[in-house]
């Protein structure tokens, strides 16, 4: 029990320690397409992937799910409505090997119609462009796997992920040399979902090589030609598994734009501990004439100074019911400090407590204390920021939870006028609290219901009918 308690433990503060690695004064790290971990499945995937039986082998599995969403404040509101439909095909026979295939999309629609204030226009707004339906293609790819000996094809729209993570219309094909090394290459047209394309292209490949059992070595070459920006990227990366963890090290190189990242994740679960140690340098300046858009969810460019940061973290669990971090988080920008890159330093404690005073109970706190320089924004470079939440498994169908959570900085990249209303848009805020409750409702293995509301108080916006945001959300996802 006492071991089963621990690795649960270790688990979760992994979890954790990824949610606690989004930068201040950096680009946040994006949660697409549109808040996954609300995309839930089902009976824990589980049942899902039992899928429908084609013939012999293949077996079809396809998830729905629609999306409400309502947003409002004292000048203005907006609501919408999302259907996503994702899924795949997998055991089918050909040859010696064997293909699959899935897909993901979204409908979406404004329910209220254009609003004249425009003060929740965003992506989707945006797509909509005067249509009734906005259709967004996130992925649809056939993978043929062992078709044609030592080799896998990934065609259609998909996520290149070796090291790398762009998303092209394309090809993927990768090639087995020996039990130590591989090869790879990649083409296709540039995805992006807010411009059309205009002869937008990215090619690359690279190799991986397994020296040892505990070692991998990977290089990669990118060569983009996106929105008149052609760039030169290169990185290489070395993964090797030591005592008690693993570390790793990556090279890259934009044009001529250096940077470096290692790091180090170790566990001892004998005694419940976990460490975290990563290192980032960014060694020049990348201007906004040598960056291309790599994401097809971004839709700004901006510059990127140089910067080296340090995160140590590490996180103990004791008497089988509680996990305790503790961390320490340091940025010195070498470049012209702004907005976003700029000297801080970061401490974060953290206390996750599982199981007390039920079974069903998961409560978690934390405290952030931030030490930041000067900035013409913020009157306030030394704040204390403290956060929780409650999870309480009410029945075996239903988990009701709430929080709280404070965001140190926030930007909004479009500046509008409104007429009589002058809003603080492009400019850059503090002290935004959010407060959260909500519930999912579970009543068969292959149906759920997801209901968030979401308060948010801030000065992002100066006059006082911005002061409070809130959004409803409804999920309810069923699994065929």
């Amino acid at each position: 029990m006492k071991n089963k308690n621990i690795f649960i433990m270790l688990l979760l503060s992994m979890i954790l320690t990824v949610f606690s690695s989004n930068y201040a004064f950096a680009y946040g790290e994006y949660n697409t397409p549109d808040s996954w971990g609300m995309h839930t499945t089902p009976g824990g995937f589980k049942n899902s992937y039992q899928g429908i039986r084609l013939g012999n082998t293949a077996i079809m599995d396809m998830n729905l799910t629609t999306r409400f969403r309502l947003r409002a404040n004292e000048y203005s509101d907006d609501e919408d409505l999302f259907q996503y439909i994702r899924g795949s095909i997998k055991g089918i026979k050909l040859g010696q090997g064997n293909v699959e295939g899935s897909y993901f999309l979204r409908f979406s629609g404004d329910l209220n119609g254009s609003d004249s204030k425009r003060f929740f226009d965003d992506s989707h707004d945006l797509g909509l462009d005067n249509n009734d339906v906005y259709t967004r293609f996130y992925h649809g790819e056939l993978t043929f796997s062992n078709v044609i000996p030592n080799t896998n094809i990934v065609a259609g729209r998909q996520y290149v992920n070796h090291i790398e993570t762009l998303q092209i219309d394309g090809l993927d094909v990768s090639y087995e040399i020996n039990d130590k090394l591989s090869i790879f290459g990649f083409s296709g047209a540039a995805v992006n979902y807010f411009d059309d394309w205009d002869d937008d292209w990215i090619h690359g490949g690279g190799f991986e090589f397994k020296p040892f059992h505990t070692t991998k070595i990977r290089g990669e070459y990118i060569r983009a030609n996106v929105e008149d920006f052609h760039d030169d990227i290169a990185h290489i990366r070395v993964d090797q598994v030591v005592p008690y963890g693993t570390v790793y090290a990556q090279f890259g190189n934009l044009d001529n734009a250096q940077t470096l990242e290692a790091g180090g994740n170790f566990q001892l679960p004998k005694i419940g501990t976990l460490l975290n140690v990563k290192y980032e340098g960014v060694y020049d300046e990348i201007s906004d004439d040598n960056s291309y858009i790599e994401n097809p969810l971004t839709y700004a460019l901006l510059p990127y100074g140089k910067y080296n940061l340090i995160n140590v973290s590490a996180y103990q669990g004791f008497l089988e019911h509680f996990m305790i971090g503790a961390g320490v988080e340091y940025r010195d920008a070498n470049g012209q400090n702004d907005f976003f890159n700029r000297d801080y330093t970061k401490y974060f404690t953290s206390l996750d407590i599982m199981g007390l005073p039920t079974d069903g109970t998961y409560i978690s706190l934390f405290v952030e204390k931030w030490d930041t320089e000067d900035n013409k924004e913020s009157d306030d470079e030394q704040k204390l920021q403290v956060g929780g939440s409650v999870t309480q498994q009410i029945t075996k169908t239903l988990d009701i939870y709430a929080g709280t959570r404070y965001d140190r900085y926030k930007y909004d990249f479009v500046e509008f006028d409104y007429g009589d209303v002058t809003l603080a848009r492009g400019r850059k805020r503090e002290s935004i609290r959010t407060y959260y409750f909500g519930s999912k409702w579970e009543p068969t293995k292959r149906v759920s219901l997801i209901v968030d509301c979401n308060i948010e108080n801030s000065d992002v916006f100066e006059d006082e009918d911005f002061e409070n945001n809130y959004t409803v959300e409804a999920w309810l996802n069923i699994a065929l």
